[in-house]
């Protein structure tokens, strides 16, 4: 059988078709692809945002983005202070407890009493547990 060079061009475009289709499969963006290292996820869901979508993430109440599968969220209880719900109790802050009047009180709790900060931790775990 004799191939022309009109059968070897069109065998070339199908292949060259065909390569096209697969390199176009839907793949996992990186950012949702746990094997990858998380700084690398994190900078492929960054560069994927909008200016307006990364500022909609920096309120208590985040609204949902349905395109990058990324959900509604309400950050208000982080306990970094306690839960801060009705019938809860409530902790200085971090912020707080570095502008105290009184260092050496704070270096003591945090140091030298662990079953104080033990028990704090249970009681802001409990908190959480009990408004989930």
């Amino acid at each position: 059988m004799r191939r022309t060079p009109l059968t070897a061009a069109v065998a070339a475009i199908f292949l060259t078709l065909q390569a096209s289709a697969q390199s176009r499969q839907p793949t996992t963006p990186v950012y949702l692809d746990p094997v990858k290292p998380t700084a690398l996820r994190v900078y492929d869901l960054l560069g994927g945002m909008t200016r307006e979508e990364k500022i909609s993430q920096l309120v208590n109440d985040a609204q949902a983005i349905p395109r990058l599968n990324i959900p509604a969220y309400n950050w208000w209880s982080e306990s970094l202070h306690g839960v801060l719900s009705d019938g809860s109790a409530g902790f200085s802050e971090p912020i707080g407890l570095g502008a105290t009047f009184n260092p050496a009180t704070i270096h003591e709790m945090a140091v030298y009493s662990p079953v104080c900060v033990f028990f704090f931790c249970s009681l802001v775990a409990t908190e959480n547990f009990a408004i989930a």
